[in-house]
């Protein structure tokens, strides 16, 4: 290397040999020149062997990068539905946050108690179809209460049950029914969260048996509906 410079230039005068032999001839030894020939084959040897395996793994470092970069993408259209449901979501929830406000103002109820109601029922609006029974809407109305409810809105069952803003207006009505329908109990608004999902003939079947037919915790006892008594302490885990 000292002699050629580089492993380059030394293959240079080894493929034109003769000038190789006549400048190593002037300047050195003929053994030493053979010697240094020898390396520099050694070494060239060396790095070609390297090429292949180097080239080899071209392919699957290239696979590899795709594959990748193919996963990354495959995720991120996986995401899509998943966000734009997140999207239709909030926007569901934004717009029945209005209407809640404005139904409990028309019929003066607490919105947070509607809100709480339309939370546990529906999810504050995403699931308004109930698959198991004839209930919709943001407050699960079922058929033959939302043809009740219609009547005295003025409006449809059909809007009742499908129209969001409807519906809303139609659980306040509902919910101020059952306030004043508890207003002696001891908690008439817990009362009115186990008649919203129970109804009201399973609450007052429960306070005859009850010892007590205003206290809550009494009334609790007779009520077999273990669905209903969960619902109640949601609420009151959501109203604290």
């Amino acid at each position: 290397e000292r002699e050629f410079g580089t492993s380059r230039n030394a293959a240079k005068y080894l493929i034109g040999g003769e000038s190789l032999l006549r400048k190593s001839f002037i300047a050195e030894p003929t053994k030493l020149v053979i010697t240094k020939m020898e390396k520099v084959f050694d070494q060239l040897t060396e790095s070609l062997s390297k090429v292949p395996r180097k080239l080899a793994d071209i392919p699957s470092k290239l696979t590899d990068r795709v594959a990748d970069k193919l996963t990354d993408i495959s995720s991120e259209i996986s995401d899509i539905p998943s966000k734009i449901n997140q999207q239709l979501h909030k926007e569901t929830v934004k717009k029945l946050a209005k209407f809640t406000q404005s139904a409990a103002d028309e019929f003066n109820v607490d919105p947070k108690v509607l809100d709480i109601i339309f939370l546990l029922e529906s999810s504050r609006g995403i699931n308004l179809k109930n698959p198991n029974s004839s209930a919709q809407g943001p407050g699960q109305i079922i058929n033959s209460t939302a043809k009740v409810v219609a009547k005295r809105l003025g409006t449809t069952q059909e809007k009742v049950q499908q129209d969001m803003e409807t519906g809303a207006r139609a659980s306040a009505l509902l919910l101020d029914e059952a306030l004043n329908r508890y207003k002696t109990t001891n908690d008439p608004v817990i009362f009115a969260f186990a008649d919203q999902h129970a109804g009201a003939p399973t609450i007052s079947a429960a306070r005859k048996k009850a010892d007590d037919p205003n206290d809550w915790t009494s009334v609790a006892k007779h009520i077999k509906n273990k669905e209903t008594l969960e619902f109640v302490k949601k609420a009151e885990r959501e109203l604290r």
